[in-house]
């Protein structure tokens, strides 16, 4: 992922924890989405040693749904964004 950040032009300004953190905050606030399906999706491992040896579960159903919602406004939010005319790249905010 570092690399698609560099070719989308993002080689200082962000990093890949950086949309991790973004997709998590987003998962999490949406309120539809259980803990366990949204650490699954960030690779998290279980903190629970009992729990994670009895708990084989993928989630797959749910964790598709839930990161196509996430493609979805990651789309949305890119369309209203001003594209730079010479580089097609959505120019995001940034905030202090």
């Amino acid at each position: 992922m570092i690399y698609a950040c560099y070719r989308m032009g993002y080689r200082v300004r962000q990093i890949v924890h950086g949309f991790r953190g973004l997709a998590s905050t987003w998962a999490n606030e949406a309120e539809h989405y259980r803990s366990d399906w949204i650490e699954m999706a960030l690779a998290h491992a279980e903190r629970d040693e009992v729990r994670g040896a009895y708990n084989s579960a993928l989630y797959l159903t749910p964790r598709r749904r839930m990161l196509q919602n996430w493609g979805d406004a990651v789309f949305a939010m890119m369309k209203e964004q001003p594209v730079e005319a010479t580089s097609g790249i959505p120019q995001l905010e940034t905030t202090t």
